[in-house]
């Protein structure tokens, strides 16, 4: 039993003479690698181009700015999607302003705008419910 096999040995002299792969150079590293790469693209892509439809412009900026009004029981809905089937996320008096980026029509055709409320509320408003302001 304590007899060595000769293969073992050579397996041995076989490990400790060649050089081990680099772990980049395997299929998980380059995996690893092309992962971090596509991850480091996401978050530069994020840092320059933004959120497009204006929900987060500075407060001050008058050309985002819109008034709550039109609304036949005193409020306008801010819903979590661009149509009266989104979940009602707070109610905005009439009178009171927003900011909102662009309206973009759902897929019925009537045009919604991705907005923020004071409160820091952000949703979607109706725009035949709101005026420029």
């Amino acid at each position: 039993m304590g007899a060595e096999h000769p293969q073992t040995t050579e397996v041995e002299a076989h490990k400790a003479t060649t050089p081990r792969e680099s772990f980049w150079r395997t299929l998980p590293g380059i995996l690893t690698a092309a992962g971090t790469f596509l991850a480091g693209l996401t978050g530069l892509a994020a840092v320059f181009f933004g959120n497009r439809d204006g929900a987060s412009a500075p407060a001050g900026a008058a050309s985002d700015r819109y008034i709550a009004s039109k609304a036949p029981d005193g409020f306008v809905a801010m819903r979590t999607l661009p149509s009266k089937d989104g979940v009602l996320i707070t109610k905005i008096s009439v009178g009171n302003s927003v900011r909102c980026g662009t309206a973009h029509p759902n897929d019925k055709g009537y045009p919604w705008r991705r907005c923020k409320d004071d409160e820091g509320h952000t949703g979607y408003v109706s725009d035949i419910y709101l005026e420029k302001g």
